[in-house]
């Protein structure tokens, strides 16, 4: 019954909205206007409460696109968090970001939070686009808005959202069998932990899923510089099981041992990410193929 009368809260609020903007292109009344924006944005919220996501997502759109089509209405912080709910909300539903809310963010809304230096909304909005077209599979465009991610993250030193996008650009980039690019993104997650003793076992991790990725690019000779580079980072690295399993892992892929591999995955499967299990396992098969 609860949620019901949030439904119903919702159909008040645009039944105002409509009313109000039927007024503004009338008389021409951005004051009206802006109260129409203010119901839709009242009504995407009794919609969400009442869980009915998709209304919410369309009243949310409905005030942002007169917003969008109003270059009158000055953007204000409320405005920006309406944008980044609807973002937010698409993301939930898996719908794609309407084209119309990229221009309003692009021209307007970044403008306002760089004005008013306000990174840390910025750093939202471009994770959740990155969010957006990951669930539409374009990969390219993902990692674009998760360095955008990072660009701004790096203004306020958020290490621990540098870290966690670094890690998706490279999921997205093993995604997108570009196993040298995702080496980089792990290598620079590895260093960020480093920087704290609380990461530190992170690190460790970060930079062994670094090396796997190089193991079938890389020549022997190289792989052994690139592994004197991980315990060049931090002497403890020396001694850690990381550095023991991927000495292991090259040596068997010279040797061509497919048991060591799948001895590896077995051990590793609760514990390393699904992307490194499944990177290691193309390796696996690629050695009985050849």
């Amino acid at each position: 019954m609860e949620l019901n009368n949030h439904i119903l809260d919702g159909n008040k609020h645009m039944l105002e909205a409509n009313a109000e903007l039927s007024k503004a292109n009338w008389f021409f009344n951005r004051i009206n206007k802006s109260k129409a924006i203010e119901s839709m944005v009242k009504a995407g919220d009794s919609y969400a409460l009442g869980k009915d996501y998709g209304l919410c997502i369309n009243s949310y759109l409905d005030g942002l696109k007169v917003i969008n089509n109003s270059p009158d209405i000055l953007i204000n912080f409320d405005i920006c968090k309406t944008a980044l709910g609807y973002i937010s909300m698409c993301n939930k539903s898996k719908i794609k970001v309407n084209n119309e809310i990229f221009d309003l963010l692009n021209s307007r809304i970044v403008g306002y939070l760089l004005e008013n230096k306000i990174y840390n909304m910025i750093v939202n909005f471009y994770e959740e686009i990155a969010i957006n077209y990951e669930l539409l599979d374009d990969i390219e465009l993902s990692l674009k808005y998760y360095q955008e991610a990072i660009n701004y993250a790096e203004i306020r030193k958020l290490n621990t959202l540098i870290i966690k996008f670094c890690k998706k650009m490279a999921e997205l980039n093993i995604k997108n069998n570009k196993y040298i690019v995702g080496s980089k993104h792990y290598r620079e997650c590895g260093e960020l932990c480093l920087k704290s003793d609380l990461l530190w076992a992170n690190a460790k991790v970060y930079l062994l899923y670094s090396l796997i990725l190089k193991i079938e690019e890389y020549s022997e000779e190289q792989m052994k510089e690139k592994i004197i580079e991980f315990t060049n980072l931090d002497p403890k690295l020396a001694n850690s099981p990381e550095y023991n399993l991927i000495n292991g892992l090259v040596s068997a892929y010279k040797l061509k041992n497919i048991a060591h591999f799948n001895q590896v995955i077995v051990n590793n499967k609760p514990n390393f990410d699904s992307h490194i299990i499944q990177v290691l396992e193309k390796i696996k098969n690629n050695i009985a193929n050849e």
